[in-house]
């Protein structure tokens, strides 16, 4: 039977945890159609549990990395909901869906839903990398966009962006090459 306690089922011994797999490896023994209707099960419904699951494990996360900061606070499902209904869309490119702190909690924010915003991953991994406000966050390149390297070559998309290069690949190969090619005639004239 599950534990209703999910603090109980992670405390668990190693005895508690092998007479646990023991009954329910007799009870796909018992019944043989029981492993097949449970695969069905899962992919009857997993997208409805992939889909109602997003905020719970964002609150999951948040207040665990909270627990471990030793920040005050807790965010509950509801908050978060309520939260990505004022603002269904990103922030900063009005695209995707996420979960940040506008003051990170490394950095003295509170865990809690005042202190929320909706922000995409990628613009939320370039808010923490460079530690920006909302409103000076590059918008980040979508499928589609048209980007010019240093050189004038265009690239389209979000093929490089967030990679460091502020060249397209054929340009960038081509330093690389160069680079390499200095690199040996230089070891060449020294021996």
């Amino acid at each position: 039977m599950p534990y209703s306690d999910p603090a109980k089922r992670r405390n668990r011994t190693p005895e508690q945890k092998a007479r646990q797999a023991e009954r329910e490896r007799i009870r796909y023994a018992s019944d043989p159609s029981l492993r097949e209707r449970s695969r069905l099960n899962y992919h009857r419904n997993g997208w409805r549990w992939k889909s109602q699951s997003q905020p719970y494990l964002a609150a999951k996360d948040s207040n665990k990395q909270a627990r471990k900061l030793g920040v005050p606070g807790v965010i509950t499902v509801e908050d978060i909901e309520a939260l990505w209904r004022l603002q269904p869309e990103c922030v900063n490119c009005g695209r995707g869906c996420g979960l940040d702190h506008i003051v990170a909690m490394v950095r003295g924010g509170a865990n809690v839903p005042a202190n929320l915003q909706n922000l995409c991953l990628p613009c939320n991994q370039v808010k923490h990398k460079w530690d920006l406000p909302v409103g000076q966050i590059p918008r980040p390149p979508f499928d589609g966009d048209e980007i010019r390297c240093r050189r004038g070559h265009v690239r389209v998309g979000n093929e490089y962006h967030f990679s460091g290069r502020r060249t397209c690949k054929p340009c960038h190969q081509l330093a690389v090459r160069r680079y390499r090619d200095r690199l040996h005639a230089r070891k060449t004239v020294a021996a």
